[in-house]
């Protein structure tokens, strides 16, 4: 498990009197059904990363196995650890379980840790993750309601506006968005009193 200094490095809040949750055993986690705790299935049309790791992030702490994905312990270190490895398999198992065919073909190799497994599909998405939020950027400017239900409009902003964090354009994006609408305001409290005077 990670130490809070190494947490506090990273900009994450640890706090250093509460111990790191114990993992659950071998045995528990093989009577999991990981569809229960991650009920979505990740997949590269639906664009629903943030929604799948939040789940699955979620998922590995609860159950104190967040070690297995977030390289604080060594897995080669750990070979020898019979129940350590099992359930390293286990999560690994719940990953594979979790995806769309199209991305277990792209990432699925022989010989992977969760970690290694984790990372692959982690950079499948966040590496094109720019890419696909300068598209997304277009199609959210230019997105209208047309014949889409309020529902079906709301949905498809909300899953471009998700691409677009995924593709951290959301930080700068809205700074731009404040920044427009204060001029925006601005500009119309400055003409309101021009019209004001004549």
């Amino acid at each position: 498990m990670s130490s809070p200094s190494s947490n506090a490095s990273s900009g994450q809040f640890t706090n250093p009197f509460v111990s790191a949750p114990a993992a659950v055993s071998a045995t528990t986690v093989q009577l999991l059904n990981i569809a229960t705790h991650v009920p979505i299935v990740l997949d590269i049309v639906e664009s629903n990363y943030a929604a799948w790791s939040t789940f699955f992030d979620n998922t590995l702490r609860k159950f104190g196995l967040v070690d297995h994905v977030d390289g604080s312990t060594d897995a080669q270190s750990m070979f020898l650890n019979g129940e350590w490895v099992q359930i390293d398999h286990c999560v690994i198992s719940w990953l594979y379980a979790t995806v769309s065919k199209d991305i277990r073909d792209m990432v699925m190799k022989p010989g992977h840790t969760a970690l290694t497994l984790w990372t692959a599909i982690r950079n499948l998405f966040l590496d094109n993750a720019m890419h696909r939020a300068v598209y997304a950027l277009q199609e959210f400017h230019s997105l209208y309601q047309g014949n889409m239900s309020i529902h079906e409009y709301c949905e498809r902003l909300k899953k471009l506006s998700d691409t677009l964090r995924d593709g951290n354009i959301g930080r700068e994006y809205n700074g731009f968005v404040v920044t427009t609408s204060i001029e925006d305001q601005a500009a119309t409290s400055a003409t309101g009193a021009v019209k004001g005077h004549r």
